[in-house]
């Protein structure tokens, strides 16, 4: 096994910084849209307007305590 030249040391370094940065900036554009799909859920709400007065409506499936406080 012979030594590695400077060269062939600077590209595997900068192969495994560019497999790292690849993988966080994946991995943050993924929280964000996990979050703000998560955000669109939690916030839509949906309303009946009927001669001026706004009912909320309240889905049966999900747990509507939070939104009752």
């Amino acid at each position: 096994m012979g030594r590695k030249s400077i060269y062939e040391s600077f590209m595997r370094i900068q192969l495994e910084a560019i497999v790292i940065s690849v993988l966080s900036l994946a991995m943050t554009i993924g929280c964000v849209v996990w979050c703000y799909k998560k955000f669109n859920e939690r916030t839509s709400v949906t309303y009946i307007h009927n001669h001026g007065v706004t009912l909320q409506v309240f889905d049966d499936t999900e747990n509507q305590e939070a939104i009752l406080k």
